[in-house]
């Protein structure tokens, strides 16, 4: 009996001490997340992202850009052990009530990159980048220290600060998997598969003259993104137009305008991403697609779990 005793005490000092030895080396990451303020579902997803980050001992962090004034209550939701900083923009009052007919509207329901929808929105999120940029928020996020961030499409002022940090981030693609996130990502020029910028009607498959067509208009993006001697290729779009207006920004900045002399396009930072998160699902993208190692389809990343049913509730529905 002695010997068994002796044995299951050894076991557990062994384990204490393994414990002790290897709990300092496991520490949680200090993470940025920038939220937009709208559309309403992007900023409740990366809230929700940002949440259960937060849940694993992860320090996380929060930035938004308040395009619209916040709506004081008496009881204010605030996220459980998360750090929130929101800076007002101060915006017009015509492009306040510009923003508050978009709403939530996503990408989905608009014809791809039509720019005339959402011009409000581009108007807004270059008026707060130069909000941004007069600041001491890089400040603060250099004081902080942190080893990663999460950076959403379709604001790359937040591409052009996290390059100034030198910080590895995670691209998120808040509308699907859309053309700059394919470049970006390095996915083989292959014709046999539709764009999302051509990518009219289902089913996904084409003639000759379409693959020819869609392959040369592939090229013609990748060409325009490689060296600025093709810029004049590329299609003259929302996402450029917002990209050209915040790339004179940061190149005009007198503290970031050296690190950003020899950039022509935010897709240089794009590239540098670490993984690049998409709000897809296989089930909706073409399945012949080759896509890089680096592309995480998360739709539905922001859903709860389902959680089962009281047994008291499972009781009463079973016998009543």
């Amino acid at each position: 009996m002695l010997p068994v005793v002796a044995n299951l005490f050894w076991r557990a000092v062994i384990s204490i001490l393994l414990r002790m030895l290897l709990a300092p080396t496991a520490s949680g990451l200090r993470i940025a997340i920038f939220v937009p303020d709208v559309p309403e579902e992007a900023k409740n997803g990366l809230n929700q992202l940002a949440q259960q980050l937060a849940y694993r001992n992860h320090y996380v962090l929060t930035f938004r850009a308040l395009l619209l004034p916040e709506v004081r209550y008496l009881v204010m939701h605030k996220l459980n052990m998360v750090e929130e900083i929101k800076l007002e923009v101060g915006l017009s009052q015509s492009l306040q009530e510009s923003l508050r007919k978009i709403g939530g509207r996503s990408v989905w329901t608009l014809p791809y990159g039509s720019a005339e929808p959402v011009r409000p929105l581009l108007e807004a999120n270059v008026e707060a980048c130069r909000v941004i940029l007069n600041s001491d928020l890089t400040d603060h996020l250099r004081a902080v220290s942190l080893d990663l961030a999460v950076v959403y499409s379709g604001n790359p002022c937040y591409l052009g600060i996290i390059h100034n940090l030198s910080l590895p981030f995670v691209y998120f693609d808040t509308d699907g998997l859309q053309d700059e996130t394919l470049l970006a990502s390095g996915i083989p020029m292959d014709p046999m598969w539709l764009p999302p910028s051509t990518r009219y009607s289902y089913p996904f498959r084409l003639g000759l003259a379409e693959r020819i067509q869609t392959f040369a208009d592939f090229c013609r993006s990748a060409l325009s993104n490689w060296k600025p001697i093709f810029r004049p290729l590329r299609k003259r779009d929302a996402t450029n137009e917002l990209d050209d207006h915040i790339m004179a920004l940061f190149k005009n900045d007198s503290a970031m305008g050296d690190t950003f002399r020899h950039l022509h396009s935010f897709h240089q930072i794009r590239q540098q991403a670490a993984l690049y998160f998409a709000n897809s699902d296989y089930l909706i993208e073409p399945a012949e697609r080759r896509l890089s190692s680096k592309v995480v389809y998360i739709g539905g990343y922001h859903q709860e779990l389902a959680r089962p049913l009281f047994e008291v509730y499972i009781f009463l529905r079973i016998y009543s």
